[in-house]
């Protein structure tokens, strides 16, 4: 099971920074720099931002960076080329230290522009959509939907797993949408999530499981740790379906589809429908201006 520790990705996200609102935007990074990536394959630390007024990135691509500066989910982006997916950069900047969120995001968007001569519009379309309701007329939450406590519950894994590895030192939080409060753990078939709302619970599952815009439609309010266990057929490992993998636990490899899942150990269900979803479509992106 220890190749398991290379399928595992575990989301170790603390909230660490206690972010207050900034009456005033400023417009631009006190300082920014993006510098093309040249370590090679290896990991990819999406755009943070981190104690102290600092907003970091390693080895993403443009598309990455894009995504974040519009909290988009990836159905939600359009005219991307090759290069934007392909070639990937450093990021490191600088911003007040009591910037929120959206204040980083908003200078993100306004960096792009300057340094890759990026040019977006937004369109409206009606696309496939699921809704995440409650699966039961009496509004039953399953078993594996609880409450969150005041303190952070620890991540469960499948039998034969090694336990999570501790979170990395000095975590901020994620500009990216569904960011988690504690530390969390996602892998093929098995997701132990915790301190996670609804809303972005069905930004995971657009992101990650279903690949279609998930909205919440529950009517549940507050922070919720979930465990669920699924066959991972929509998902992939080194380029095969993640459900053919025969060093997955017995457990995930027996478990039910994400639909029936959700269902049976949540007491939610996902309903197809159609809806407006706004999506960016890239007009223009040149190659990295370096200052």
């Amino acid at each position: 099971m220890v190749r398991l520790v290379s399928i595992a990705v575990f989301i170790l996200c603390l909230a660490l920074v206690a972010l207050a609102q900034q009456p005033v935007t400023p417009s631009a990074f006190d300082v920014a720099t993006i510098k093309v990536n040249v370590s090679g394959p290896g990991p990819s630390i999406g755009l943070m931002l981190l104690p102290g007024g600092r907003a970091f990135a390693q080895n993403v691509s443009l598309r990455d960076l894009i995504r974040a500066a519009y909290a988009l989910e990836d159905s939600q982006l359009e005219g991307v080329s090759g290069a934007m997916r392909s070639t990937r950069f450093d990021l490191e900047a600088r911003i007040g230290a009591d910037a929120t969120i959206d204040v980083a995001r908003t200078m993100t968007r306004r960096l792009l522009a300057e340094r890759f001569r990026l040019v977006t519009h937004t369109e409206t379309r009606q696309l496939p959509i699921y809704e995440l309701v409650m699966a039961r007329a009496d509004r039953a939450r399953g078993r594996g939907l609880r409450a969150s406590g005041s303190e952070c519950a620890p991540v469960t894994l499948p039998a034969g797993m090694p336990p999570a590895p501790p979170p990395p030192a000095g975590a901020g939080l994620s500009i990216m949408p569904g960011g988690f409060q504690c530390p969390s753990g996602l892998l093929p078939g098995h997701v132990s999530l915790r301190g996670l709302d609804m809303t972005a619970f069905a930004s995971l599952l657009w992101r990650r499981l279903v690949q279609r815009p998930v909205f919440n439609r529950t009517g549940l309010s507050g922070p919720f740790d979930m465990d669920l266990t699924y066959l991972p057929e929509l998902e992939s490992i080194n380029g095969r379906p993640a459900s053919e993998n025969p060093s997955l636990p017995a457990q995930i490899l027996g478990a039910p589809s994400i639909f029936t899942a959700l269902q049976e150990q949540l007491g939610l269900k996902l309903e197809s429908a159609r809806g407006p979803v706004d999506v960016l479509v890239v007009d223009r992106a040149e190659p990295l201006i370096e200052h």
